[in-house]
């Protein structure tokens, strides 16, 4: 499996809310949220990710471009869903669900050594993600 194959079957095992699938795909890639500052890896990765799960709970990547060179892929994802869940922020607080359509266009740009995941780094708009919130 290509890089960019694996990076495809990654966002498809999280559309498919499928943690089992992502989990594996990741192992112990580190992952970086520029927007928010936060970054995990492991079962804290897929705590993360469960988090979004919760609070955008159709949340959906759409791979609108891909590329891969070398050890790196990059891809721009646009993000749609609806705020249905509690919207948990870095300092341990949570913001209420308010049924707000979320549109969010971003970028991955995800390292892979020998084939496996080493990093991804995930870059949004938290603007966008604060007034799905309610809170901008």
């Amino acid at each position: 499996m290509s890089n960019a194959e694996n990076f495809r079957a990654f966002i498809d095992a999280f559309n498919s809310d499928d943690f089992d699938a992502m989990r594996e795909i990741a192992g112990n890639s580190v992952y970086h949220e520029s927007a928010t500052g936060r970054e995990a890896q492991g079962e804290e990765y897929m705590a993360l990710l469960k988090g979004w799960r919760t609070a955008f709970p159709n949340l959906t990547g759409e791979i609108t471009s891909l590329m891969e060179s070398g050890d790196t892929v990059v891809a721009e994802i646009t993000w749609t869903g609806t705020h249905d869940g509690p919207l948990g922020m870095p300092d341990g607080s949570a913001i209420p669900a308010t049924g707000n359509p979320i549109r969010n266009e971003a970028a991955m740009v995800a390292r892979y050594k020998d084939g496996v995941p080493d990093r991804s780094n995930h870059y949004f708009d938290l603007l966008t993600v604060m007034r799905a919130a309610g809170v901008a």
